[in-house]
């Protein structure tokens, strides 16, 4: 497969936390290639790196030695500001802990993303509409998130997650706050938008029947890869 056809691709990373006798090696010399509108799976067991490559990927941190490429470019070698303006313009995230604000319902909560971005609160507040209707919460929509249940919350984060029209989507264990069936549910959301909309998909998970959606799935290991 061409170079061009991968939308991330990392290469010969290293990441170090702490330092001296403090100092801990995540992974070295990880070398991963995600191809376009991919569901890309990352498995491993505890302490193995999933949510720092995640966080690699996204660009929230940068590895002591290599370079991570998105879309082509080395976000790895940009400034935080940089970082936060290409990802804010390209990569959304959904995490197993909802992160959704008490204060706002559910409507507020997904236009967020739009408002902050600066465009118009009427177009915000359309398109959370619309987005919570086809993710079948629509009636939900000036609730708050205490009053939803976790699978529709974890819905809530999928609509918040797609209103910027990311091209990739990082989601960290996602159905690990989730039942069996609203797993399930989620799922099912997950290979619809991934069919309808192209979206590349990198999903650290856990659960047997997410990994098994996957077009591809790599596995970390505790200290390498």
């Amino acid at each position: 497969m061409s170079l061009n056809n991968f939308i991330i691709r990392l290469e010969n990373v290293k990441k170090i936390y702490g330092k001296g006798k403090e100092e801990v090696e995540v992974f070295s010399n990880l070398n991963l290639n995600i191809p376009n509108r991919s569901i890309y799976g990352i498995i491993g067991p505890s302490g193995s790196g999933k949510s720092t490559l995640l966080n690699l990927i996204g660009g929230l941190d940068t590895p002591t030695e290599g370079k991570v490429f998105v879309k082509d470019k080395e976000i790895s070698s940009l400034d935080d500001g940089e970082r936060g303006n290409f990802r804010a313009k390209y990569i959304s995230y959904v995490f197993q802990f909802f992160h959704l604000i008490p204060e706002l319902n559910l409507e507020e909560n997904v236009a967020l993303p739009l408002i902050i971005k600066g465009h118009k609160r009427k177009d915000a507040f359309s398109k959370a509409k619309e987005l919570l209707n086809c993710l079948g919460i629509g009636e939900f929509e000036k609730r708050y998130p205490f009053e939803i249940s976790g699978g529709e919350q974890q819905r809530v984060c999928i609509a918040r997650a797609l209103i910027t029209e990311p091209e990739i989507i990082l989601l960290d264990e996602p159905t690990g706050s989730l039942d069996h069936k609203n797993s399930d549910i989620l799922i099912e959301i997950i290979k619809k938008i991934h069919l309808d909309k192209g979206i590349t998909f990198v999903v650290v998970t856990h659960n047997e029947n997410l990994k098994n959606i996957c077009n591809y799935v790599h596995h970390l290991g505790v200290n390498n890869v």
